[in-house]
């Protein structure tokens, strides 16, 4: 196709009224796409490409159509052909079925679809965002605007695709145009190359953007880094046509493995199915999704209590103009989330924490840029936390970050607040850790004490990724678990004269993370990862030991061999003690109870699904709990963002062997996909019916064949039942 045969009258109205037909058939349909004999009964594969990062497929396919025949959608000849990585992204779902005889497949920067009678072509994508289609405004098409340097006048529009933009500043827009497949693969320029804040087309109002708008895309051009890029509309698109995350609800959006070629598709991921159902009692609720693995990192810190219901706290990391944010939900029993509430104020980052305390809920997080700590106080009331201003709580300016700050109810009655921070040792450059408390002066929360270092230079000397500490109380005696480098330390005293706390070095520590502290009444509980002893002394073990101002600390007792990056402690009201840790892929728990001395036999509470990259899943587990219940979370990865699972989990539940392999087993979706046969040169009927265990006479009778002498090469025969 020649550019400047598009330039004249004539042609222009053409393809306008191309242009306007086209669209009305993408908005409600041809008569023979909402023919239900449009149908893909199948397909088989002719060539592949898989792409791990996403875990999708990209395929040339032989469609079986259910009218008889087939027909071919080359989606990888189409990728190769139009640019590729560099014009499509990588993958988002499979080819589907998106609408009767329309197969479309998401990419990250555009659609590609497959129609009858019009083979492979691109999504016109912009034209939902504005262009009027599923409720975006209509913006039109904007006068051809005068670009005086050089390039190429593309379409009926008259616009001009150059390596400049009308101001003069080098996009290289014409060189990316021609690389990313043209027409074919951008359709046509509706404006010229110019700055997105001027134009009656656009696409939001970020300064320091050149933009070029085309029916399937949109090129940019960032004048602070002088890079250029095509915008990613196909994610966008999918958003917008699958509201609130229902494109996670469709089969052909989640991960598959590498589809090989002369194979056939799943009829569930060709089609429009839905994701099959997982067993209830191993796959828990979904409490929200979001952008981070780290949703409800770190272990010491709580993330779900009970109070008129369940309240969960979860990091969402969120890119959008708000930033990363914590969110509380809410489920009334545990089996559905709702009422989700945005909580903090800033743009925050992982490591946030939420306590309950005599009916009161503390809400705890830092910013981005880990110097200042905030807590938000308010009262659950059904679902809902009416949380005050945010109290600036420390301001860490000399440290490197302030991570990982918890809470606990101090003797006054007051939260008591632990921060570790990252410091470079002066004149060296090494970076230690250290933990600072504070606490408020007055019953207001209005005014704290300056932070106060708790740990000694030796105790600091054990740091490196995943150095903390948490705290909790019995009477007036604070305890403090400071687990860092290979070592776990202890740190115990009266609250109120902190220049008298003794430090022991409780145990070798491996983990990252790999602990708890709760208080139990007039004893502090603790779980921490540490080695194992004699043959198993590299192994990472779960130790479970207490303190109390009577006796100090108990002999540790060995709860069962773990994993790195799954560590849970849960004390319910009635005393009893719940240690979660992860075995493998599955996640199993212990229960000490209140009138015990020892652990029960382990139980398995989930086999959650893969988190891609990770050594395993982050775990919280509920607090403020009902005797004899509580409530755990951790986080999975089905699909390209993070979701929050929760389960309430039942000591009175008779279950209790430690083997989740059997009850991790998803539930299929009952799919019934008709069998067909391609013939190929040398078939006959009789061959076919037997190498498909078939009756001759049913396969005749199914497929109407007047002349069981005659078949055709690449006819497309239906399989009845195996006789």
């Amino acid at each position: 196709m020649q550019p400047a045969a598009l330039t004249s009258p004539s042609v222009a109205k053409f393809l306008i009224l191309a242009i306007v037909i086209a669209l009305f058939i993408w908005t409600s349909g041809s008569a023979a796409a909402n023919d239900p004999s449009w149908r893909y009964l199948s397909a088989s594969i002719e060539k592949n490409r898989h792409f791990s990062e996403t875990d999708h497929n990209v395929s040339d396919l032989r469609l079986a159509v259910s009218s008889g025949g087939s027909v071919d959608a080359s989606f990888l000849g189409f990728f190769n052909r139009t640019g590729g990585l560099e014009r499509w992204g990588l993958p988002m779902s499979e080819a589907f079925e998106e609408f009767p005889g329309v197969l479309r497949q998401f990419f990250k920067n555009g659609v590609m679809e497959f129609r009858l009678g019009t083979g492979m072509q691109r999504t016109l994508v912009w034209e939902f965002f504005g262009g009027g289609l599923a409720g975006s405004p209509d913006m039109g098409v904007e006068p051809g605007t005068h670009n005086d340097y050089r390039g190429i006048d593309v379409g009926p529009w008259q616009h001009k695709v150059s390596n400049f933009a009308i101001d003069g500043t080098r996009t290289g827009f014409l060189e990316m145009f021609h690389r990313l497949g043209g027409v074919e693969s951008l359709g046509f320029p509706k404006t010229e190359a110019r700055r997105d804040l001027s134009g009656s087309v656009r696409l939001d109002d970020t300064p320091g953007r050149v933009r070029q708008y085309f029916q399937a895309g949109v090129l940019e051009h960032d004048l602070a880094s002088g890079r250029s890029s095509i915008r990613p509309l196909g994610t966008m698109l999918r958003d917008r046509l699958y509201p609130d995350n229902g494109w996670m609800s469709l089969l052909a959006f989640r991960r598959t493995g590498p589809h090989n070629s002369g194979g056939s598709v799943d009829g569930r991921l060709l089609g429009h199915a839905l994701v099959p159902a997982l067993a209830t009692p191993i796959d828990g609720a979904l409490v929200g999704r979001g952008e981070h693995s780290y949703a409800i990192a770190y272990h010491p810190q709580r993330h779900v209590f009970y109070a008129d219901g369940w309240y969960v706290l979860y990091y969402d990391g969120g890119t959008g103009a708000g930033g990363a944010s914590g969110v509380v939900a809410y489920s009334k029993n545990g089996t559905s989330f709702e009422n989700r509430t945005k909580v903090t104020h800033v743009h925050t980052g992982p490591g946030m924490s939420m306590h309950y305390i005599d009916g009161t809920a503390y809400v705890l997080y830092s910013d981005s840029d880990k110097r200042r700590v905030y807590l938000r106080v308010g009262r659950p009331n059904n679902g809902s936390i009416d949380l005050g201003e945010p109290i600036l709580v420390a301001d860490m300016v000399k440290s490197f970050g302030a991570y990982f700050a918890t809470l606990a109810e101090g003797p006054d009655g007051l939260p008591w607040i632990l921060i570790r921070s990252f410091d470079a040792r002066p004149g060296t450059g090494v970076l230690v850790s250290h933990i600072w408390l504070t606490h408020p002066k007055t019953v207001s929360l209005d005014e704290w004490t300056s932070p106060l270092r708790i740990t000694t230079e030796a105790e600091a000397a054990d740091t490196g990724a995943g150095a903390s500490g948490s705290l909790a109380f019995a009477g007036d005696q604070i305890v403090i678990l400071y687990c860092a480098g290979e070592r776990c330390h202890g740190i115990t005293g009266p609250a109120f004269a902190l220049d008298a706390l003794k430090h022991v070095v409780l145990d070798e520590y491996a983990g990252t993370h790999d602990y708890g502290v709760q208080a139990n009444g007039e004893q502090v509980v603790v779980v921490y990862a540490g080695r194992g002893v004699g043959q198993q002394s590299r192994a990472q073990v779960m130790k479970y030991r207490t303190w109390s101002s009577v006796g100090g600390w108990t002999a540790p007792t060995v709860v069962d061999q773990t994993n790195t990056h799954a560590t849970a402690l849960s004390v319910d009201s009635s005393g009893n003690v719940w240690s979660f840790y992860a075995q493998g892929s599955s996640v199993l728990y212990r229960v000490r109870r209140a009138d015990g001395d020892t652990f029960d036999p382990a139980r398995c509470a989930v086999a959650p699904r893969p988190l891609e990259r990770a050594a395993s899943h982050w775990l919280a587990a509920g607090h403020g709990s009902l005797g004899g219940l509580t409530g755990l979370l951790w986080v999975e990865r089905p699909a390209d963002r993070f979701e929050v699972k929760f389960k309430v989990l039942d000591l009175s539940d008779p279950q209790t062997d430690g083997d989740c392999s059997e009850r991790s087993v998803p539930v299929p979706v009952p799919v019934t996909m008709p069998q067909v046969h391609h013939v190929r040169s040398g078939d006959t009927l009789s061959g076919i019916a037997g190498s498909h265990n078939v009756s001759l006479a049913r396969l005749i009778e199914v497929n109407e064949i007047a002349n069981p002498n005659h078949i055709n090469v690449g006819q497309i025969l239906r399989l009845p039942e195996s006789s």
